[in-house]
């Protein structure tokens, strides 16, 4: 249904993998978020408490909101590039 409605529309698709770092903005956040809780694991005694502290991360990182505000307003650039590429990898 979805691709005959973009053929009979003639609107082209890009072929570019959904999950590639480059389109997908929370790629960069897991990456910064995994590496602050290996920096802690040594504290972090249960499940919960990673939990709780996964949690205050989101909340509380400035560093990590900074991140997803960055990425999130990349992403028309980075379609820019990619269409420019013609759906090739961007550098």
């Amino acid at each position: 249904m979805v691709t005959q409605f973009l053929e009979e529309n003639k609107i082209n698709i890009l072929e570019w993998a959904s999950q590639s770092p480059d389109v997908n903005p929370i790629e960069k956040v897991w990456s910064l978020l995994k590496w602050k809780v290996s920096k802690n694991m040594k504290n972090l005694n249960d499940l919960p408490q990673l939990k709780r502290y996964i949690e205050n991360i989101f909340m509380d990182d400035k560093e990590i909101k900074q991140l997803i505000i960055k990425s999130i307003k990349s992403i028309p650039d980075i379609l820019q590039q990619i269409i420019e590429q013609k759906g090739d990898v961007i550098s």
